[in-house]
């Protein structure tokens, strides 16, 4: 009867009953020969990490070249863009000096109303800009 207890608290045990597999696993691989032994295993590791590191090798060659090719877009993308900017700046530059001359033009032709205008934007200013 106190065999039986014994037995039955046991099998209760997660900690028994685990070792219990453990034994029961390795005894099955000594008795079965088609089962893989360790050199086997230990190959098998070998080639999936020869495996692995050749996938990684690739994926890392992979990354580097559509690293340089967004390198390169993105290069292109930026002289079309500071092109285009130095055209847009030329073309500022021309319209403002002939808006100058413009100016220059109409103050020479129109000295008095052109003083008249240089007062009343003059006073204009001041007024908006004075403290009260």
């Amino acid at each position: 009867m106190r065999h039986e207890a014994f037995a039955m608290e046991r099998q209760g045990n997660p900690a028994v009953t685990s070792f219990q597999n453990i034994i029961r696993g390795r005894t099955r691989m000594a008795q079965n020969p088609s089962m893989p032994q360790a050199g086997d295993v230990s190959a098998a590791v070998d080639e999936t990490t020869g495996t692995l590191r050749e996938n990684a090798r690739q994926l890392a060659e992979q990354a580097a070249s559509k690293a340089n090719d967004t390198l390169e877009a993105g290069r292109d993308y930026a002289e079309r863009a500071y092109e285009v900017g130095r055209q847009k700046v030329e073309e500022a530059a021309f319209y403002t000096e002939l808006g100058f001359e413009e100016v220059i033009f109409l103050v020479r032709r129109h000295p008095v109303t052109a003083l008249g205008i240089a007062v009343g934007i003059g006073f204009l200013l001041g007024s908006v800009t004075s403290r009260r």
